[in-house]
């Protein structure tokens, strides 16, 4: 009986050590794992590219940093880009509550608009809005 006591909790610890060793990588590569994301999902739903110099994400703190964030022309439009932002940060402050986020700190410098920005913005929204309605979400 003592050694299946023994066994059982060696898997326990095991698999908590386990857990913390992922939770830690899974914390480090999670800024990369965004960009990733927003990069490959982002001009599937926008039909524009979306481009991210970094990502920076605190998950104790719960702040967030974007660097280098371009959002292409819709179609039919020229250069330059509707919106491009060196640094976008911000800083939640109920980290951590599965409810309710609440944005304390929010900042983009600098922040670029395009003279038909408005117009082209609505061409991107219009293309997100017939991506959701297509997959019915």
């Amino acid at each position: 009986m003592k050694k299946l006591e023994k066994i059982f909790w060696s898997v326990v610890l095991i698999l908590v050590v386990l857990t913390i060793i992922g939770a830690i990588v899974a914390s480090v590569f999670l800024g990369d794992i965004v960009k990733k994301g927003v990069e490959t999902v982002g001009p599937q739903i926008t039909r524009v590219s979306v481009k991210l110099d970094e990502v920076h994400l605190t998950l104790l703190t719960g702040s967030a940093s974007v660097k280098g964030l371009l959002v292409g022309n819709p179609e039919g439009y020229q250069p330059p880009q509707p919106i491009s932002a060196g640094l976008i940060s911000a800083i939640e402050s109920n980290a951590g509550s599965a409810n309710k986020i609440a944005v304390n700190i929010a900042a983009a410098t600098p922040l670029n608009m395009a003279v038909q920005g408005q117009i082209r913005m609505t061409a991107i929204a219009r293309n997100s809005i017939s991506w959701f309605q297509f997959r019915g979400l």
